[in-house]
């Protein structure tokens, strides 16, 4: 049987960090399960190339997100795709119809978010991209290098959205930066300071020092439970 530590640690701010058993058979149902669902997307993929055509012959693919942006080349050999434009255009895909070739692939940090503003909650996208580097993870190469969106832009956008709760959102928000320097705190004590609720997306667990989690628990805006 593969072990994890098994335990819990509560640092008096709400959340707790649990970490659990994990046996070989959890594993094995694990990977079955991805594999499987790799398998669809490949075969999804595949049969998509042949079909939109047959289907509306006046019919123009963009390709974009994750896949063009890590290896383009690979849609040059479909005679369907007009277009490939990366992450970065995938949010004004109207606008690239009518041009081809390779239209976007700059890795600048843009506001991609789509979701729109509702009474409840809203996402606010703050950081894109990861220097991590992990052996299993593809992100770096198809999100790019970490770059994180500026202060005054996300408090500007917190204070026009009309949501009660706004959730902190990004691929490795724990290295959101201002300049040079790790910020996060900075920028959660910022939006302490305008009225609303505020949540926080996944994060790496190496963000959480002892410090960020001192200045976290005295913000009493902060959702932590």
């Amino acid at each position: 049987m593969s072990e994890v530590l098994s335990g819990s640690t509560n640092y008096g701010i709400g959340c707790q960090i649990k970490l659990v058993q994990i046996t070989q058979t959890d594993m094995t149902s694990i990977f079955s399960w991805s594999l499987i669902a790799v398998l669809l997307m490949l075969l999804i993929s595949y049969l998509s190339k042949f079909f939109i055509k047959k289907l509306n012959k006046d019919a123009k693919i963009l390709v974009c997100g994750c896949a063009s942006q890590n290896n383009l080349e690979q849609f040059n050999t479909y005679d369907q795709v007009v277009g490939i434009i990366g992450n970065h255009g995938k949010h004004n895909i109207v606008e690239y119809l009518e041009h081809k070739g390779i239209l976007d692939m700059t890795e600048e940090y843009t506001n991609t978010a789509f979701a729109k503003s509702t009474r409840t909650r809203q996402y606010i996208k703050v950081q894109d991209g990861c220097n991590n580097f992990c052996t299993y993870c593809i992100i770096p190469y198809t999100r790019g290098r970490s770059r994180s969106r500026d202060l005054q832009d996300i408090i500007d956008e917190i204070r026009q959205s009309k949501a009660l709760e706004i959730i902190i959102t990004g691929i490795d928000i724990g290295d959101y930066r201002i300049g040079e320097q790790k910020a996060l705190i900075t920028l959660l004590e910022e939006v302490n300071k305008l009225g609303k609720r505020y949540r926080i997306s996944s994060i790496h667990c190496g963000a959480l020092t002892e410090d960020f989690l001192t200045r976290l628990k005295n913000s009493h805006r902060s959702c932590l439970q």
